[in-house]
Parts: C-alpha cells; sequence; structure tokens
C-alpha cells in the first residue's frame, strides 16, 4: 500500500513539474499569469532579484561558466555576463557607465625637440569621462577591457621642409599602433598637419598616448595650440 501511495506521488509531482515547464512559472507577490514567452516570470512592484555575489577572484574561478551565466561582482559593485564558452569565459561588465569618452587638446607652448620621441602634452578637455584622461602624465588609462577607437591630429610650426615627421599612437608597451609619416610639407606652408585613427582591443589599465617625432638635427619646433587642429580622442566601442 506505502509503494503505491508513494508511486501516485511521484506520479503527481511529475506530472506537475511538466505541466510548469509548459506553461511557465510566475514568481509574483499575487495572483497572475506567467509570460507565455518566459520560462520563468517574476512580477514584483517592490522587490527586485538578488543575483549570486561573489568577488572578482570567485568569479574567475567557477569551472566551466556557461554562455550567459550572470553574477554580481562586489569588487566594483556591478553586474557581470559571461560572454564566452564554457571552456574559455569571458566576463563582461554591463554597467552603463562604461561607454567612455574623451577629447583633449594641448598644452600651449609646447615644443617638439630635435631627434626625439616626445609625448605630445594635452592641458585642455572638451569632455573627459569618468577622468580617465591623466593631465599629469598626458596618457588615457584605458577603464575597461574592451575595443577602442583613439584619433589625433597634431600641427607643428615653422618647419625645415627637409624634415622627416612622424605622428604616431602608443600604448604602455612602447610599440606604436598606429603612425603618419609626412615629407611633404613645402617651405611657404611652413607646418606640418598630420593625424592618424586606430581601432584597439585593449585591457584594464592600458595607457594610449601620443607620439612625435622630429627626426633630424634641427631646432625645437612649436606645436599648434589650435583645438582645431591638434587634438587627441578616444572612446569605447564596445566590449
Amino acid at each position: 500500500m506505502k509503494n503505491r501511495i508513494f508511486s501516485a506521488a511521484t506520479v503527481l509531482i511529475l506530472y506537475t513539474s511538466i505541466a510548469l515547464a509548459q506553461q511557465g512559472v510566475l514568481i509574483s507577490d499575487g495572483a497572475g499569469s506567467p509570460d507565455p514567452t518566459a520560462i520563468l516570470d517574476i512580477q514584483s512592484t517592490t522587490k527586485g532579484v538578488l543575483l549570486p555575489r561573489m568577488t572578482t577572484s570567485a568569479m574567475l574561478d567557477i569551472n566551466g561558466a556557461a554562455t550567459g551565466l550572470m553574477i554580481y561582482n562586489t569588487d566594483d559593485n556591478s553586474v557581470y555576463i559571461n560572454r564566452g564558452t564554457q571552456s574559455t569565459s569571458d566576463w563582461v561588465n554591463t554597467a552603463p557607465d562604461m561607454a567612455v569618452a574623451f577629447l583633449v587638446y594641448p598644452d600651449p607652448g609646447q615644443t617638439i625637440p630635435p631627434s626625439t620621441q616626445t609625448v605630445v602634452e594635452f592641458a585642455l578637455a572638451a569632455f573627459n569621462d569618468g577622468g580617465y584622461f591623466d593631465f599629469s602624465s598626458s596618457k588615457y588609462n584605458v577603464p575597461y577591457d574592451g575595443l577602442y577607437q583613439f584619433s589625433t591630429g597634431v600641427t607643428i610650426f615653422n618647419l625645415d621642409p627637409t624634415i622627416e615627421w612622424v605622428v604616431e599612437i602608443w600604448v604602455d608597451d612602447g610599440i606604436p599602433r598606429a603612425m603618419v609619416s609626412n615629407t611633404n610639407h613645402t617651405a611657404d606652408v611652413m607646418q606640418l598637419t598630420g593625424s592618424v585613427s586606430v581601432i584597439l582591443k585593449l585591457t584594464a589599465g592600458t595607457e594610449v598616448f601620443v607620439v612625435v617625432t622630429q627626426k633630424g638635427q634641427q631646432s625645437p619646433y612649436p606645436l599648434s595650440p589650435d583645438p582645431i587642429t591638434t587634438w587627441f580622442s578616444g572612446h569605447r566601442l564596445y566590449y
């Protein structure tokens, strides 16, 4: 008899589970029915959903994390989602403030010395989201992993037309990522304007900056302080 009762209860549980799976499950403050497109529908006007909370280290230690798995990272108070695979996780911060950008202008009076790779100094900002462009070093500190686009334009006055000039965008490993070389300026124009743009996939903490090189033993040349002709900008495309 006990076996029969157990079997009947088991059948009832299985039937209920199948019915719930077909209809979806509703968790609600009151009465209602689940959305027909949802396997789980959570409805409330007074409460939210609390994701598992853990540190970055604990997040990275999840073995075989499913694609789409979500957690709340207590180190930077952000929701993360695994956009990678179970074999290769790629945890991405979903915070909206990750859409960062900057546009800065040069330090008036800067000169470019001869035969030297010179970091262009920027002193003014049209905008600097999050303050990640560091004016003390004239370098942009990448705040989040992701794909970024950087552009720069540099104008130099009083040129010797025989000298080659190079304008480059560098990252902190010392390798130029984009460059433009110009030897086509003429004595009657007496200025060089070089512009370059690059898209880079970078990790948080990388520094990006502009370098100008005068390839010749000549006098220092002044950098144009005009924001129309000398500038440095960048923004995050996506993660």
